[in-house]
């Protein structure tokens, strides 16, 4: 119950974005010069050569707290009296948001290849970026 709770509170806090919208936009931008990854995504983390391309990657590491409602349940008894009675508090719960986006440019700076790691709420700055170029520019 308590994962339940804590992947419906992580689905609300990231809003309406996917990772096939980032998909779909890391595919759109293959065959663009690399000035179209760091104008959508902004200038890169780092930068590697491995013969003659170069991989760009964008990275987000963020820790957070979450607070996830919780009920317990009470039961006593006062004499011979019983009772029981619920307590509502909210329970903070470490989440980690973390994306690593990486595109491959061959050695004209062509995009070519790309791939990512993370979670949704790491990459979700990433995916509004690249969907909202995927839209600008698929009318």
């Amino acid at each position: 119950m308590r994962k339940a709770c804590l992947l419906v509170v992580l689905l609300l806090l990231s809003g309406c974005v996917t990772f096939g919208q980032l998909e779909r936009g890391l595919d759109y931008m293959m065959g663009e010069s690399e000035s179209v990854a760091f104008n959508v995504l902004g200038y890169p983390s780092g930068k590697q050569e491995f013969g003659s391309d170069t991989v760009y990657y964008w990275f987000i590491n963020n820790s957070g707290v979450v607070f996830v409602p919780q009920t317990s349940t009470t039961y006593g008894s006062v004499g011979t009296t019983s009772f029981y009675d619920t307590t509502s508090y909210s329970q903070a719960v470490p989440v980690n948001y973390s994306c690593q986006i990486k595109l491959i440019a061959d050695s004209h700076g062509v995009l070519t290849r790309w791939e990512y790691n993370g979670n949704i709420g790491g990459c979700k700055s990433y995916i509004k970026r690249v969907n909202s170029y995927y839209k600008e520019n698929n009318l």
